[in-house]
């Protein structure tokens, strides 16, 4: 026969019924989020392992590499150290030098350094406020270092002392 609960508590027994229903949708759900999340969280364990042994090998490495490297060094700097030294020096100026836009230029016996912030002066160049002759200066200034070549007589091109520049 069927059962039906009586008009007074018919309400009630609905809730009842519901609240479980409600329980086992919940656990559902949260059984398909944890089988979600666990695989996931697991790939990001072993992307992370991997990424630290990668990271581990290459500094290992490159530690190896500047090893050979100054290993090499060795007999040319007991033979000549201070040319070496220098070397060394005007080597790493160029590198730092080849990353900015900037040119300093150091004119022969006055001691004075003259900076041409080039990435700013190119900026505006596209405004009408630059008269002509001086953009073509610049872009002359700016073909010049692309060739790396003097921008005058009174100036030198060696790394010790002369025009520097690069860009970013």
């Amino acid at each position: 026969k069927d059962a039906r609960p009586p008009e007074e508590v018919k309400e009630a027994f609905d809730d009842a019924i519901a609240a479980q229903e409600d329980e086992q949708r919940f656990i559902n759900e949260a059984e398909a989020y944890s089988r979600e999340i666990e695989p996931r969280a697991r790939g990001q364990v072993n992307r992370m392992a991997q990424e630290a042994q990668a990271y581990k090998e290459r500094v290992t490495l490159e530690a190896q590499g500047e090893i050979a490297r100054f290993e090499e060094l060795l007999p040319q700097y007991k033979a000549a150290p201070e040319v070496t030294r220098s070397r060394i020096y005007l080597e790493t100026l160029e590198e730092v030098y080849s990353n900015t836009s900037k040119i300093l230029v150091d004119t022969e016996g006055t001691g004075n350094m003259m900076y041409l912030p080039l990435d700013k002066i190119l900026e505006r160049q596209s405004g009408p406020s630059i008269p002509a002759n001086i953009r073509s200066t610049l872009e002359g200034l700016q073909n010049q270092d692309d060739s790396s070549q003097p921008v005058s007589s009174n100036t030198r091109t060696t790394r010790g002392n002369g025009l520097r520049s690069g860009r970013n």
